[in-house]
């Protein structure tokens, strides 16, 4: 058996920011935006 991954890949294009750390966001007239990811 292999083992478990400790990190994921990183691609090197911009540096890790969790979501929870990140500012918050709006676009003009105060609208917002949200994703929903279904599997």
């Amino acid at each position: 058996m292999s083992e478990p991954m400790k990190d994921l890949p990183h691609h090197g294009r911009y540096a890790y920011r969790p979501i929870v750390g990140r500012p918050d966001y709006s676009w003009p007239q105060g609208r917002r935006l949200a994703i929903s990811i279904a599997c």
